[in-house]
């Protein structure tokens, strides 16, 4: 009987000479008994105890550590006993190392997996415990690089290994511009210059290995390119293309290539061409340079309509123009398709007119530059520029001198052509005429002269009036007076009825006021002599209040 000092634990016995016993547990003074019987007599039995003390084993426990290639594996010991008494250890790695630390760590020269085993006595009792360990593998980083250009991809190439072909990642630095989880990743550089690239490529079990490169990068031209300073590009005009970008060293050592949607191709950097076609077209620029770096981009040029703007002035000569005309412009603008809208500037700072074809008048000679801007809805516009000579108008303005019945005309001077209208139907052509008024006493004219110089006419007129005796405001009645004898010699009467203010006046037939004697008789009856005047006929006009009258008198000596 072992007496083992868990109750629950019943058939701790055995029934062999040499008995033995594991107990489940540990107590102090445990009785344990044998007993012999007689097998023949079985009633003879002899008996003996003793008490003995189950101390623990030690309850080992411990945590592997496990460690990359190149690195300590280590051990996290959490063996105990109940009791709290001392522990022995023994620590096996793998046959390679051995050790009596509780807490010992050991590097593996070779990745794999080991055994480590602890064995742990207290008061003893052993026990002992075997655990895998991994020395994992280290992955040795590497790579090359292909390409020497900034702005452009350089290629990398992971060469890394890792022992027994474990798998690997990857993590790049692009000399702190960028990074990369590729294993084989390109990277554009935006500057030129030395730069250091680090791989570190890192196994499933986080063992990471780091290697860096230096590499030394040529400056790469930037092709870019605009056309047209930002404008439309039109399909009957030449597209002007210009590089932006930038080159090395000033572009000494750099060449262009365009390629015009495969229609042509031109190699300076700032060629001209021609889209027939309306349409996108696709531009190609590579820019190339010795250092063996170049630069491609590709744009879409949207060619539109363009407008065909023309015009004429006053027919198809643009020097017809006069000064205070009104200049005609017929539009004959075109296109292709689509509807035009116009602007005209007139080129002497008025406002723009938007009409098809305006008319303009200029109020100064001189030369101006009209411009005609014809815009197609959604494309194109087109300018024309024609000078417009205005010619000087001529000067018509002239001066009058009254004589009685003739005025004499002052004409301006230069002048091609003069033409006079006396109001009367007569007309005159010289450049300064007499004319006279036959026949009359009294009335208003419209003098006109019309004048002509290069291609401009001018026409300026005065009214005239003549009014021998200054009876323009009076009213006639020629039935008040009586002129006798008549003919005379120089020398008659004349009777006024109901005589008040009179005032009698003699001319000639030319309208010239002659200075005559005349008497007045107190009774309405007026001598006159003009004895001294020629032969001839004469007319004597009378004023009488707010009456007048005209009659002939025929002098004849």
């Amino acid at each position: 009987e072992f007496d083992d000092p868990d109750p629950a634990v019943t058939n701790d016995n055995s029934a062999i000479k040499d008995g033995f016993w594991e107990y489940s547990t540990y107590g102090a003074n445990v009785n344990v008994v044998m007993t012999v019987a007689n097998g023949v007599y079985p009633k003879f039995e002899y008996s003996d105890s003793s008490t003995i003390n189950v101390t623990p084993k030690p309850e080992i426990d411990f945590k592997v550590l496990n460690a990359c290639e190149g690195s300590p594996i280590t051990v996290l010991d959490n063996t105990s006993t109940p009791t709290g008494s001392s522990i022995d250890y023994f620590w096996d790695f793998a046959g390679e190392y051995t050790s009596t630390s509780s807490t010992p760590s050991y590097t593996f020269a070779t990745p794999g997996q080991r055994q480590i085993t602890l064995s742990a006595s207290s008061n003893g009792c052993n026990a002992s415990l075997t655990k895998n360990a991994y020395q994992f593998e280290m992955p040795d980083a590497d790579f090359t690089s292909a390409g020497e250009c900034n702005f452009v991809d350089v290629e990398f190439t992971s060469t890394s290994t890792i022992a027994n072909g474990a798998n690997m990642g990857f993590s790049w630095d692009f000399a702190g511009s960028g990074i990369s989880r590729e294993e084989n990743p390109a990277y554009a550089f935006a500057t030129a210059g030395t730069k250091t690239v680090i791989l570190t490529a890192t196994s499933e079990f986080g063992c990471a290995n780091s290697t860096s490169q230096t590499i030394t990068l040529n400056e790469s031209p930037e092709a870019d390119f605009n056309w047209n300073d930002g404008k439309e590009a039109c399909n009957l005009t030449a597209i002007d293309f210009a590089f932006t970008g930038s080159v090395p060293n000033g572009g000494s050592n750099s060449s262009y290539s365009w390629d015009f949607d495969g229609e042509a191709t031109a190699g300076q950097s700032k060629p001209s061409y021609l889209f027939s076609k309306v349409g996108a077209k696709k531009v190609t620029l590579t820019v190339a340079d010795l250092n063996g770096c170049s630069s491609s981009i590709v744009k879409e040029v949207k060619v539109v309509l363009q407008s065909v703007a023309g015009f004429t002035a006053k027919g198809f000569e643009a020097t017809d123009v006069c000064e205070g005309d009104k200049a005609v412009f017929i539009n004959s603008s075109t296109v292709a398709a689509g509807d035009l809208s116009y602007t005209w500037n007139f080129g002497d700072n008025t406002p723009v007119s938007t009409d098809h074809s305006p008319t303009h008048t200029y109020t100064s000679p001189g030369v101006y530059s009209v411009t005609l801007n014809a815009l197609v809805a959604g494309g194109c516009s087109d300018d024309i520029i024609v000078q417009v000579e205005v010619n000087e108008a001529p000067d018509a303005t002239f001066t009058v001198t009254r004589e009685g019945r003739t005025i004499k005309l002052d004409g301006p001077a230069g002048n091609d052509e003069y033409r006079w209208t006396f109001g009367d139907g007569a007309r005159d052509i010289t450049e300064d005429p007499t004319y006279t008024y036959n026949n009359i006493d009294n009335g208003t004219f419209e003098v006109c002269l019309a004048t002509e110089k290069g291609v401009c006419k001018s026409r300026d007129c005065q009214d005239v009036t003549i009014n021998l005796a200054g009876i323009s405001e009076l009213t006639q009645n020629n039935d008040m007076i009586n002129v006798y004898p008549n003919p005379s010699n120089g020398k008659f009467n004349v009777t006024v009825e109901n005589a008040g203010d009179v005032v009698i006046v003699v001319g000639d037939i030319l309208g010239n006021v002659l200075s005559v004697d005349v008497r007045d008789n107190l009774n309405g009856t007026y001598n006159v002599d003009m004895s001294a005047v020629a032969n001839g006929v004469y007319f004597v006009q009378v004023k009488n209040g707010d009456f007048y009258a005209t009659k002939r008198i025929t002098v004849s000596k």
